[in-house]
C-alpha cells in the first residue's frame, strides 16, 4: 500500500483509510468553494459592483486555473501529490479568508485569480491521489470522490 506515500516505505494503512482521506480533501475543497460562492452577493454589495463587473471578476478564477494547468501537473509530478495537497490546502483556505479583506475591485480580481490557481493545483493533486486509491479497488470509485466535493 505504499503507492500514496512520499518515501519508499511500506504502509499498513488500509485502502478504505486512503479513500476516506482523499474524500475528506474533496469535501474540504468543495466547502471552501461553497463558502466563497455564498458570499458573492454580500461582496457585490460591499464593493458596489454591477452585474457586468461581477461577471468579469468571476472570470478571474477560470483564467487562473487555465494559466496554471500545465504548471500544476509539473509540480505534482516533481514534488508528489501529497506534498502539493498539504501546501495548497492551507493556502486555499487563507485565500478564502483574504477575499473578505478585498477593498477594491482590482484587489478582488487578483485574489480570485489566485483562488483559481490554488483551486486548480489542489484539484490536480487530489485527483492524482484519487486515481491511485481507485487502483486499490476492483471497481470505479471516482464519482464518490467528486460527489464529496
Amino acid at each position: 500500500m505504499s503507492i500514496l506515500t512520499t518515501d519508499n516505505t511500506t504502509s499498513s494503512i488500509t485502502p478504505s483509510r486512503y479513500r476516506i482521506a482523499v474524500f475528506g480533501f474533496f469535501f474540504c475543497q468543495g466547502l471552501v468553494f461553497a463558502s466563497w460562492a455564498s458570499r458573492i452577493p454580500l461582496i457585490m454589495e460591499e464593493l458596489g459592483l454591477s452585474e457586468g463587473q461581477l461577471g468579469t471578476l468571476l472570470l478571474m478564477m477560470p483564467i487562473g486555473q487555465l494559466l496554471t494547468m500545465a504548471l500544476s501537473g509539473k509540480l505534482v509530478t516533481r514534488f508528489g501529490s501529497a506534498k502539493i495537497i498539504s501546501i495548497v490546502s492551507l493556502l486555499y483556505a487563507l485565500v478564502l479568508v483574504s477575499i473578505s479583506f478585498a477593498s477594491h475591485i482590482y484587489m478582488l480580481a487578483g485574489i480570485l485569480l489566485l483562488f483559481g490557481v490554488l483551486g486548480n493545483m489542489g484539484s490536480i493533486a487530489v485527483n492524482t491521489q484519487a486515481v491511485a486509491v481507485e487502483k486499490l479497488y476492483t471497481k470505479s470509485i471516482m464519482t464518490s470522490f467528486h460527489g464529496g466535493w
